[in-house]
């Protein structure tokens, strides 16, 4: 299994953060067919060769992923989209 652990700092108030939150899970769901569910400040998605999890910590998002065999080489690439987003959605300061 492959990783990927980024943390991102953000100027958004709680409440506006989980909206954009959860307009990137929709957006995961179209695009990806990844499956998510909220559990307090995390939403968990999942798919068959991808689970992670996205923490809402104060003025930090912390996003966690897996990759299974078949996403692993792209791996980089994942892991480039997700820093975009979260720069694109969640700006800092």
């Amino acid at each position: 299994m492959t990783h990927i652990d980024i943390r991102h700092a953000h100027s958004l108030d709680p409440r506006r953060a989980r909206e954009v939150m959860q307009e990137v899970a929709q957006k995961m769901i179209d695009k990806y067919q990844v499956c998510c569910r909220w559990e307090g400040d995390s939403l968990h998605f999942e798919r068959p060769g991808l689970n992670g999890c996205m923490v809402m910590d104060g003025n930090e998002v912390h996003v966690t992923t897996t990759l299974g065999v078949m996403l692993r080489p792209m791996r980089t690439m994942i892991e480039q989209q997700i820093r975009q987003q979260l720069s694109k959605l969640l700006p800092d300061s």
